[in-house]
């Protein structure tokens, strides 16, 4: 028998944007050569997710950034005291919209993220990142399950 409440509320999460989830939520998104991450900490069922478009800021702050929202998404379970050995982490997107050339910001963004996770000292659960289509999530804070579909038509890539 499932004991857990149901889900609270439903977000759609934008490119830039980023989550921190104390009440259970389902949070959706869509991703093209941007890449999703996600982190839950199964004994509170606290879930964050982030959008990031670009792999680095370059000195510059903002969430858009994926070196910058990982390290915003880290903090928030820090100031809780929370292990980071503990925290469950995936990371999902970074097709490859305009080829493979030097132009590729899909695979810079998940080059950016593997880096991020790695400095930060966490483990990846899951992955599904790369190819050519794009992806919808759907993230559910309260299980730290990830529901992800491809499209075929990778012009639905935002």
């Amino acid at each position: 028998m499932n004991h857990r409440p149901p889900l609270a509320a439903v977000r759609f999460l934008k490119p830039g944007e980023l989550l921190f989830l104390v009440r259970p939520t389902l949070v959706s998104t869509v991703l093209g050569s941007c890449i999703a991450v996600t982190l839950f900490y199964p004994s509170l069922s606290l879930g964050c997710i982030c959008h990031a478009v670009f792999p680095e800021g370059k000195g510059l702050m903002g969430l858009k950034y994926v070196d910058q929202a990982v390290l915003r998404m880290v903090s928030y379970f820090d100031r809780r005291a929370i292990p980071r050995l503990d925290l469950e982490a995936k990371l999902f997107g970074g097709a490859s919209q305009f080829g493979e050339g030097g132009h590729n910001v899909g695979a810079k963004n998940v080059s950016a993220a593997l880096l991020a996770l790695e400095q930060a000292g966490l483990r990846l659960a899951v992955s599904d990142v790369g190819g050519a289509q794009g992806r919808k999530l759907l993230f559910n804070s309260q299980s730290g399950e990830v529901f992800l579909k491809r499209f075929r038509n990778r012009r639905l890539c935002p």
